[in-house]
């Protein structure tokens, strides 16, 4: 946009900087929003949102800290815009949290920043059969920006930038870890602890954990069993225990391996999980990761507006992101119209010639 160039803080922006500079808070962002109406910069500084009624919520994306500087990456289409949209105004809306891990409210959600322009771009009308989409960096300077955070909005679209971005962010999915296993925050000691409390619960508890009633052995072991008289409540450090631990391992080891067919089906048998390693497969994590499901696949179109396409497995969709394999440049960028019927999807775009487009989805059963 001609004038939209720098971003203002509010009162409220301004508070919630200082707090974070001081290590009271780390600052989450939560929406920006676009509006048409004509005003004027010094009259949006003072408000709680932006003026008028027209106004478009903006598509969070994606994010990237670069040591003071962090930047929220946006999108926006036309979808279902009857009439052109004046970008004039810009907001952003942000929030504090506690950095103890907690994420307790310190500063409620506020609009922290504005911008307006008064030569504005404008987002033409969906009416007119124009695939429109706009990608908007927002960038701030803010110190311990590496702890910075910005809510999502999962149905919006990638560019291909956002999504190497996604791809190279060490915390891009740390949510879905939270969710696996039931931590507050992704860090390799908690997880590890997760790790040792569930082997405790399965395993022999061979590091240091203690063990109740009869060992009850594997099929076809040679190992004689403590007869049913036997009240103890430990292993004493006896010759036969020290085999069958032996042969538990191997027996375990065994289990392990992973099974392959040259079709290209592979499984895990004690883990519970199978997959198809192709050009349309998917990789099933089993009861152990709450059944989640990863799929992925291609497709081709010749001279349409839009394709369905059919997961490998039929599952639930929690997550999908299409994305342009060809590039050929006669391309606009891709969006999902959040039609999901059983395991098929479709990919909304506008395709003159041929062109092969991708997914990748994540699915639970």
């Amino acid at each position: 946009m001609a004038n939209l160039n720098g971003y203002v803080l509010t009162q409220a922006g301004k508070n919630l900087f200082a707090k974070s500079s001081s290590g009271e808070c780390k600052v989450v962002f939560t929406k920006a929003k676009i509006g048409e109406s004509e005003t004027t910069l010094d009259e949006l500084l003072i408000k709680d949102d932006l003026v008028g009624t027209k106004l478009k919520l903006l598509d969070i994306v994606s994010s990237k800290a670069e040591k003071n500087k962090f930047t929220i990456i946006t999108t926006v289409t036309n979808s279902g815009l009857e009439e052109h949209f004046y970008i004039r105004q810009l907001g952003i809306f942000a929030k504090g949290l506690s950095i103890d891990g907690l994420n307790t409210e310190i500063l409620p959600e506020k609009l922290i920043a504005v911008a307006y322009d008064t030569n504005p771009d404008v987002i033409p009308a969906e009416t007119n059969n124009i695939p429109y989409t706009k990608q908007m960096n927002i960038g701030f300077s803010i110190n311990n920006a590496d702890k910075a955070e910005i809510i999502v909005s999962l149905t919006g679209v990638v560019t291909s930038e956002v999504l190497e971005n996604h791809n190279n962010d060490t915390k891009a999915h740390s949510n879905l870890i939270k969710s696996i296993f039931g931590i507050e925050e992704v860090t390799e000691d908690n997880i590890k602890e997760k790790i040792e409390e569930y082997a405790k619960k399965v395993c022999l508890p061979l590091s240091g954990g203690t063990m109740e009633g009869l060992v009850s052995l594997f099929t076809g072991s040679t190992i004689p069993t403590p007869t049913q008289q036997d009240n103890s409540k430990k292993i004493t450090n006896t010759e036969w225990v020290q085999t069958w631990v032996k042969a538990f391992i191997s027996k375990l080891s065994t289990n392990l391996e992973v099974e392959t067919q040259e079709d290209g089906h592979f499984s895990c048998p004690a883990l519970g999980i199978t997959g198809l390693m192709a050009q349309n497969g998917y990789i099933c994590l089993g009861k152990l990761f709450g059944n989640l499901i990863l799929q992925w696949g291609l497709g081709d179109i010749t001279n349409s507006d839009n394709i369905t396409l059919t997961l490998p497995v039929n599952a639930n969709i929690l997550f999908t992101i299409p994305f342009d394999i060809s590039k050929t440049g006669n391309v606009y960028p891709l969006a999902w119209d959040n039609a999901i019927i059983e395991n098929k999807v479709r990919i909304i775009c506008s395709i003159t010639g041929s062109n092969l487009i991708g997914y990748f989805a994540i699915c639970i059963q």
